[in-house]
């Protein structure tokens, strides 16, 4: 426990019981979120874990395990941190437009995972514009 509290990365190496243990997981995820990967995958399908991993950086979601589903929580927070993250959010919740909309906020590059039927979107085009006023207007327009 104190290894993966100083080295999250030390999980690589942790035999598989250890992998599969909540606290040591938690521990070593809180400190690298990396450490996810070597997780077991019943851990990987942890809310709270992946939450932890997620919050420090998004593309953690990379390595969430399928147990997880779709959950809005973990996925908005991982795609708020890292837009790219949108690239690993659940079929279920690909089209969803809050977490489109933070993904593109926080990267417009994110545009390139977003549903072809939702690229053309008004207001997904004006999230991934710089504050401007044209970007303004955009938001303020009001759609058919």
């Amino acid at each position: 426990l104190c290894a993966a509290r100083q080295n999250g990365a030390a999980l690589k190496w942790a035999p598989d019981v250890l992998r599969d243990d909540f606290e040591v997981v938690h521990a070593a995820v809180a400190q690298d979120w990396q450490a996810l990967q070597w997780a077991s995958e019943a851990l990987r399908g942890d809310r709270r874990v992946v939450l932890a991993a997620v919050r420090q950086s998004g593309l953690a979601l990379e390595w969430a395990g399928e147990a997880l589903g779709a959950d809005r929580e973990v996925e908005l927070a991982a795609v708020t941190d890292n837009g790219m993250a949108l690239e690993w959010v659940s079929p279920e919740l690909r089209g969803d437009r809050e977490i489109i909309l933070a993904a593109v906020r926080e990267n417009w590059e994110a545009l390139e995972w977003v549903p072809e039927e939702l690229r053309s979107d008004p207001e997904i085009i004006a999230a991934t514009l710089p504050e401007s006023p044209s970007r303004a207007r955009l938001e303020l327009e009001p759609r058919d």
